[in-house]
C-alpha cells in the first residue's frame, strides 16, 4: 500500500486500517514486546500513532521504511532493547521492563501488545509469586 495509491487508508478509533483492492485486510501498526529483567527499573510508556514516549522522551518511528530498521544505537534509550523495524507495515518495538525474583508467569512471559490503543502502556501486573520455604 505505498502511499496508498492500491488502497484505501481510514482511522477506525485509534486503529488506522488498509483495505486492498482485492479485498478487505486489517492491518496491524504497531506491536509492543516486553523484555522482563530483574532488577531493570521501571520507565513511564506511552504511544501515539507509530510514536512511543518513554519517561517523557518521545521517539517517532513513522519514517521507518518497510522492511527497514532504526539502529538502537541511534534511538539511545535504555528502555527500547533492539533495533525498531516495520515488518508488514507493523512497526516493533521491543521495552524493557523490571520484574523481581519471583514474578508471576505474566510477567516472565508476557504477550506482546497487539496495536495498542493510543495512550498509557501498562506493563504486565507485577505479583510476587508465593515461595514455601520447608
Amino acid at each position: 500500500c505505498e502511499g496508498h495509491a492500491s488502497c484505501g487508508r481510514r482511522i477506525i478509533g485509534n486503529r488506522a486500517t488498509h483495505t486492498s483492492l482485492s479485498g478487505n485486510r486489517e492491518m496491524v501498526l504497531m506491536i509492543i514486546k516486553f523484555s522482563p529483567q530483574i532488577g531493570a527499573g521501571q520507565c513511564s510508556l506511552s504511544k501515539q500513532g507509530e510514536t512511543i514516549t518513554v519517561d517523557g522522551e518521545t521517539f517517532d518511528f513513522s519514517g521507518i521504511a518497510e522492511g527497514d530498521y532504526m539502529d538502537i544505537d541511534d534511538i539511545g534509550c535504555p528502555f527500547i532493547v533492539n533495533h525498531v523495524r516495520r515488518i508488514d507495515g507493523q512497526v516493533i518495538v521491543k521495552v524493557r521492563f523490571g520484574i523481581g525474583q519471583n514474578a508471576s508467569a505474566n510477567q516472565t512471559f508476557p504477550e506482546d501488545l497487539i496495536d495498542p490503543p493510543d495512550g498509557a502502556i501498562l506493563f504486565p501486573e507485577y505479583q510476587e509469586m508465593e515461595v514455601e520455604h520447608n
